[in-house]
Parts: structure tokens; sequence; C-alpha cells
């Protein structure tokens, strides 16, 4: 037979240097209660009164759009008359935070995107029109390209896999509500 485990917690002991006082922030964490610790994160903030918010029904899966007015419980999907309760304060700050990440990806991902393409098409009509690059100094006098070739080519890839990690962000972001 297995001997029981005991869960009794033993003190802990510290291993402090000689002349260093001990941190503030380590005692301030051992003499906050466990109740003490859930409420010193940050809250979302208050419900977004007057924000628009896309929404779907759950029922015909039409995608509408829902004003956060104080007061109102129910939401009604205008296709169907599907009817639901008001999601509570929190989902607001929650949604609001996800569409904002969205956009902010998608504004980064457009921004790389519109880069990767000049770049990509500059590094091409560089390659297509050698005395243009040996006049602007990009290519010896020779015609050799393999600065060029290196440099535009590898600038251009960085791009696209920058593009490539905000898509990923974009859709990891995204966050759909259905009623």
């Amino acid at each position: 037979m297995a001997k029981r485990k005991s869960t009794k917690k033993l003190p802990a002991v510290s291993k402090r240097e000689k002349g260093k006082a001990p941190s503030s922030a380590k005692t301030v964490k051992a003499d906050r209660a466990p109740s003490q610790k859930a409420s010193a994160r940050p809250k979302p903030s208050a419900k977004p009164q007057g924000k628009v918010f896309p929404i779907a029904c759950s029922e015909c899966f039409h995608e509408y759009l829902v004003t956060v007015v104080p007061g109102v419980e129910e939401m009604t999907c205008p296709v169907c008359g599907h009817v639901c309760r008001m999601p509570e304060s929190d989902f607001w700050a929650k949604y609001a935070t996800h569409l904002a990440n969205q956009r902010k990806h998608a504004l980064l991902g457009g921004v790389f995107l519109t880069l990767a393409l000049l770049s990509t098409f500059g590094w091409l009509l560089l390659q297509l029109n050698l005395p243009f690059a040996i006049r602007l100094g990009l290519v010896g006098e020779d015609g050799n390209l393999g600065t060029l070739n290196t440099v535009g080519l590898v600038g251009s890839l960085i791009f696209w896999l920058l593009v490539a990690v905000e898509a990923y962000f974009y859709e990891k972001s995204t966050y759909r509500s259905y009623f």
C-alpha cells in the first residue's frame, strides 16, 4: 500500500544576501490575501456605450450591427426575429479589445503588403533595366548583379514574411460573436 503524501506546507526559507534589504515587491505579495490578488488585476474598461459592434444571429447566421445602449436588455435579429438578451459589460469590453487588435493587425498587414509589393517590383525593374541600375550605382560597371540580387531579394522576402506574420495575428485576433 502506498504511503499518503503530506499536504502540510513547509515554511519558506529566505536566502537573502548580506547587506541587502528584502525587496518591497516580495513583501507586498506575501502580505496580500488570495482575494486581493484577483482584484489587483486590471479590469476591462466600463461598458462601451454608444459603440456599434457586429453580431451574428445564431439562428440564421445573419450578421448585423448592435449599438450598445444602457438600459436595453434584449437584441433582435432583423432577418429572422430571433430575440436574445444583451451581454454583460465585460463581454463588450473584451469584444472592443479584440476589434482594436484586429484593426491594428489589418493596418500593419496592409503597410507590410505595400512595402513587399514595392520592394519586389523595384527589384524586378532593376533586374530588367541593367543600365538604370548601373547609373544608380547599385551594380558595378561590369554588370555584376551579386549585391543587387542578394539585398533586393532578401529585403522583399523579409517584407513578405512580415505580411504572413501579420495575417496570422489578424486571424488570431478575429472574434466572432453569435447570439
